[in-house]
C-alpha cells in the first residue's frame, strides 16, 4: 500500500512505501525532511459535508449484528468528533461486539458507512473491523483504527492489501496488517461491507507478496489464529 505524501515546504506531491509511515523522509524535489503521516489535507481539517448519524446508525448496527452477533452494551465514543478532522485530534466512534467468537472482542468503526466522502473499495462503502483478545486495552483498537479510518477518505483499502503497522506493542513480531473481506451487505439500499484489519508478521507479509494474500489467509485460518490480532503470537509461515 502506497502512502500519499506532500512536501510541506515546496508542495511536491507523490507517494512513499507504507514502511516509511511515521518516519522522516526527504522530498525528492527540494530535499526538505518531514514526517510522513497518513493524514492529508482532506482529513486534517473539519469536514465540509455533515454526516447524518441518526439516519445510518441503527440500520448499520442491525446489518453488523447479522455477522458479529449482538452489539455490546457500550460504544466507545471519541472525545473529539471524527468530523473535526485529524489535526484537531478527531477519532471515530467504535462499536463493540463481544460475543462473535469466544475469547475476543470485535471493534468496528461507527463512522464510515453512510459517509459520502469515503472512497469506496470493492466491498462498497465499508467499516473497519479489529479483533482483540478480551482483556486487551481498548485504546489499542483506537490507535489502529483511527488513522485507517481517516486513510479511507484518501485511498481505498481492499481485501488482500497489506500495510505496515510498526511496533505498536514492544517486542511483538506482529508489525503489519492484512485486510480481509469479512462480509458484504446492504444498508439502506447501499452496497456495504466489513473489512477486517488483522495483525501479521513481516515474515507473513513477505509470504503474501511471494505466494498470495489468499494463501496467507488460508494459513492463518489453518493455524486457528484468524481473525484475532494477537501481538504475542509467532509467524504461521
Amino acid at each position: 500500500m502506497a502512502i500519499p505524501a506532500k512536501c510541506p515546504s515546496c508542495g511536491h506531491s507523490g507517494s512513499a512505501p507504507d514502511k516509511a509511515l511515521g518516519k522522516r523522509i526527504s522530498c525528492p524535489q527540494c530535499g526538505t525532511k518531514f514526517l510522513l503521516e497518513v493524514f492529508t489535507e482532506a482529513s486534517r481539517k473539519p469536514f465540509a459535508e455533515e454526516y447524518d448519524r441518526e439516519k445510518w446508525w441503527g440500520p448499520r448496527v442491525e446489518a453488523l449484528e447479522k455477522i458479529l452477533g449482538p452489539q455490546g452494551k457500550v460504544d466507545l465514543h471519541a472525545t473529539i468528533f471524527f468530523d473535526m478532522g485529524a489535526e484537531m485530534g478527531g477519532a471515530p466512534d467504535v462499536h463493540t461486539f463481544p460475543r462473535h467468537k469466544k475469547g475476543l472482542v470485535c471493534y468496528v468503526t461507527a463512522e464510515l458507512i453512510g459517509r459520502d466522502n469515503q472512497l469506496s473499495n470493492e466491498l462498497g462503502n465499508y467499516e473497519l473491523l479489529l479483533c482483540l483478545a478480551k482483556g486487551v486495552n481498548a485504546d489499542v483498537a483506537g490507535a489502529i483504527l483511527t488513522p485507517l479510518a481517516y486513510y479511507t477518505l484518501e485511498q481505498p483499502l481492499n481485501p488482500g492489501d497489506t500495510s505496515d503497522l510498526g511496533e505498536l506493542v514492544e517486542g511483538s513480531k506482529v508489525t503489519a496488517l492484512l485486510f480481509s473481506d469479512y462480509g458484504r451487505f446492504p444498508v439502506l439500499k447501499r452496497s456495504c461491507g466489513l473489512l477486517l484489519c488483522m495483525g501479521i508478521t513481516q515474515r507473513e507479509v513477505k509470504y503474501a507478496a511471494k505466494q498470495s494474500s489468499c494463501a496467507l489467509e488460508q494459513k492463518l485460518r489453518e493455524a486457528g489464529v484468524y481473525p484475532l490480532t494477537d501481538f504475542a503470537r509467532k509467524s504461521v509461515v
